[in-house]
């Protein structure tokens, strides 16, 4: 966690990943673990009522934390998609 003196050099990101619903488990632990976030929305699409497995589910979050951290969360989340169709996306909003 980040500590009270560093506070002021926390700068906000938006994050959002996008997977297919068969995909989703892979990344739930990682986004219910992010530290001062707060989720804008969460939904799921069904393109193929046939192939529900491939449905996208897709979550839009505010970070706000040290570019270190966001980092961090780079690197796990890319860890994670490897392998899948998913994408995830993490932008700086407002700098320190």
């Amino acid at each position: 966690s980040v500590s009270r003196g560093l506070v002021s050099m926390m700068a906000k990101y938006l994050l959002r990943v996008c997977m297919p619903a068969r995909d989703w488990p892979r990344v739930t632990d990682v986004l219910a673990s992010i530290e001062n976030a707060r989720t804008l929305s969460h939904t799921v699409n069904i393109c193929f009522p046939e192939r529900p497995d491939l449905a996208v589910v897709e979550t839009v979050m505010i970070l706000e934390c040290e570019p270190r951290y966001a980092l961090e969360v780079r690197k796990e989340l890319s860890r994670r998609t490897r392998g899948t169709i998913g994408f995830y996306a993490i932008y700086r909003i407002r700098k320190p």
